[in-house]
């Protein structure tokens, strides 16, 4: 399947496969009953005498191929095992989407089968950005939201809830997921994450973009392994797990501050706060940093400072005129922030000695004092 863009409607080819069989007519009643009127394909065996209803196109077993374009409904019950077998071994191998179903005068029973899949993502970070690549090369269909930082289920813009309506009610049988989205999920979605939020736990080992691709089955390559490993180890990580060059961390983070629409005045203003408070002098020191700016674009102020802390280890907390303040440092510190005020964390939350962050919108003058009294 294509890649999709914001509001975009999809149009899903399907068929229905019917096996020949001396019940085919009253399959195919109970089908339309079920389905409407729809492209239908008679799968007859090798050999086959019985004759196929008017109309309809046939194929015998050994000439049965999936096309890759094509979403499939199979009828379990009619003909033999000798056809359901092949037909169903063949999509199974093929791996396009399709659902195998039992039809009967009473109603119908879902047997099992392979569901699509639309991917929901914003695109507010590195991660996200290589996330929808990856989901394009592979063709997957996807519709992203463009919320910051903290996107959710709930804000999600109405033009991609009247398009996801829409879709639904066309292919009630596809599978919502949504990508590093708060809150209750919507429309029968699942998640994808791996942080954790006030009274929702998504921790997970691996990154969203090393899920989605597990999911999709395709190996990441170094850059794709470069931003995973950033999103959920920053640069540690990356030096770490992957012995990252100089220049590669320089361009996994400068991607991620672009995706995430740093401006150049905020990385200045970034430069100008570090530089204020002497906060290259104090990372050299390993002490607390404490951050004043109007935004809360971070990353502008620790990737400057990253380099010069003592033992890489970060005590850097942000306080921003929008409300939001953001530490990074100790993940036991970090857990108990959290616990403390609420908000978000990600990272090694709770290893004392290992890097976390946290982010919240707690009174700046009482998360200051927590924190002076737990970093003393």
């Amino acid at each position: 399947m294509r890649g999709k863009h914001k509001g975009e409607a999809m149009t899903i080819k399907q068929v229905l496969i019917v096996l020949n069989g001396r019940s085919i007519q009253g399959i195919l009643s109970d089908a339309r009953r079920e389905f409407g009127e729809m492209s239908s394909l008679v799968v007859c065996r090798n050999g086959d005498t019985l004759p196929v209803p008017d109309g309809l196109p046939s194929v015998a077993v050994n000439d049965f191929a999936p096309d890759q374009g094509t979403q499939y409904i199979l009828v379990a019950n009619g003909g033999t095992s000798a056809q359901l077998a092949p037909v169903l071994l063949r999509l199974e191998r093929s791996g396009v989407i399709y659902r195998i179903v039992d039809l009967q005068k009473n109603g119908m029973v879902e047997l099992g089968g392979r569901r699509p899949i639309l991917f929901l993502c914003p695109i507010n970070d590195g991660e996200a950005v290589e996330i929808i690549n990856l989901l394009i090369d592979q063709q997957m269909s996807f519709i992203t939201t463009y919320q910051d930082w903290g996107a959710s289920w709930e804000h999600l813009e109405p033009i991609v809830v009247g398009t996801i309506k829409t879709l639904l009610k066309e292919s009630p049988n596809v599978q919502i997921i949504g990508i590093e989205l708060q809150g209750q999920a919507r429309f029968g979605g699942i998640n994808i994450d791996h942080h954790r939020y006030d009274g929702d736990d998504r921790s997970n080992p691996l990154s969203s973009l090393e899920q989605v691709a597990k999911l999709v089955g395709v190996e990441l390559d170094r850059h794709q392994q470069l931003v995973a490993v950033n999103d959920r180890g920053y640069i540690p990580a990356m030096i770490k797990e992957l012995d990252a060059g100089v220049q590669e961390i320089l361009d996994v983070r400068s991607q991620d501050r672009k995706a995430q629409g740093i401006t150049q005045e905020q990385e200045e203003e970034a430069y100008q706060a570090i530089d204020k408070v002497d906060g290259w002098g104090k990372a050299c020191r390993g002490e607390l940093v404490i951050i004043e700016m109007t935004h809360s674009k971070c990353s502008c102020v620790k990737d400057h400072l990253f380099l010069f802390w003592k033992d890489g280890r970060e005590r850097l907390l942000v306080l921003s005129a929008d409300g939001e303040a953001n530490f990074y440092g100790d993940g036991a510190v970090c857990a108990q922030l959290q616990e403390s005020f609420g908000g978000w964390t990600g990272g090694n939350v709770g290893v004392a000695g290992k890097g976390a962050f946290w982010g919240g919108r707690p009174d700046h003058e009482i998360v200051t004092e927590f924190l002076k009294s737990k970093l003393d």
